[in-house]
C-alpha cells in the first residue's frame, strides 16, 4: 500500500505531461483551416450576348421583304416590313462575297452568294431581297466576308436608293450589332481594305493606300 502512495503521484504526473504534449502537437482550427489548399481562381468564360439583348429587335426573314408571287407592279414591300422600318430588327443570313466601293457596306443574303462583278457586272445572281449593311468604320477598314451565318442587329430602312456600285438598294440595315448566328457571339468583321482580296480591285484599295 505504501508502494502505491509512492507511484500515484508519479501517474499523475505522467498523465498531466501527457495531455500537455498531446495538446501542444494537434493543429489548431485556425491552422487547419489555413493548410486547406485554395483552389486557383478561374476567370469566368465571357457570356454571350443575352437573349435580353435581343429582345428589343424584332426579328424579320428575307421572305418577308416582298409580296409573293410579284404582282403586275413588280415586288411590293409586305406590310410587315412597312410597319417595322425605322425600328429596330434582326436578320439571319450570309454575307455577300463581292467588290464594293463602299467601305461602310456590305450586302446581306438569305444564302452563300459569290459576285463577279468584273465579269458580269449588275448582272448577277444577287436576289431580288438582298439587304444592304451599313457599319461604322474607321479609314483605310473595311467590312471583310466570312462564311459563317451571321445575325445581324440593327435599324431598318427601306425604298430605293442609289449605291456606289450602281445598284439601287431597297433595303438597308444600320447594324448596331453583329453576331454568330450559331451561339449569338460578337464578331469582328471589319479589315485594312488592302488585305482583302473582294475589294482589291475596288477603287477603295486606292484611296487607302494614300
Amino acid at each position: 500500500m505504501k508502494h502505491a502512495l509512492n507511484i500515484l503521484p508519479l501517474g499523475l504526473l505522467a498523465l498531466i505531461v501527457w495531455l500537455f504534449v498531446r495538446n501542444a502537437s494537434a493543429p489548431t482550427p485556425e491552422a487547419v483551416a489555413e493548410t486547406k489548399p485554395v483552389p486557383a481562381k478561374v476567370a469566368p468564360p465571357v457570356p454571350p450576348v443575352s437573349q435580353v439583348d435581343l429582345e428589343r429587335y424584332t426579328p424579320f426573314d428575307f421572305s418577308e421583304v416582298f409580296k409573293l408571287p410579284a404582282g403586275p407592279q413588280g415586288f411590293e414591300y409586305t406590310d410587315k416590313i412597312s410597319s417595322l422600318a425605322g425600328g429596330p430588327v434582326r436578320m439571319e443570313g450570309f454575307m455577300v462575297r463581292h467588290l464594293h466601293d463602299d467601305a461602310e457596306v456590305f450586302l446581306f443574303a438569305t444564302f452563300p452568294v459569290l459576285l463577279n462583278q468584273k465579269e458580269y457586272g449588275l448582272a448577277d445572281d444577287l436576289p431580288a431581297n438582298a439587304v444592304h449593311v451599313r457599319m461604322e468604320v474607321p479609314k483605310g477598314q473595311a467590312p471583310a466576308w466570312m462564311k459563317e451565318k451571321l445575325l445581324v442587329c440593327g435599324q431598318l430602312a427601306i425604298g430605293p436608293r442609289q449605291e456606289q456600285d450602281g445598284r439601287i438598294s431597297h433595303v438597308r440595315l444600320q447594324a448596331e450589332m453583329i453576331l454568330r448566328a450559331s451561339d449569338h457571339t460578337p464578331v469582328d468583321l471589319l479589315r485594312p481594305i488592302v488585305l482583302q482580296p473582294e475589294r482589291v480591285n475596288s477603287s477603295l484599295s486606292a484611296s487607302a493606300a494614300q
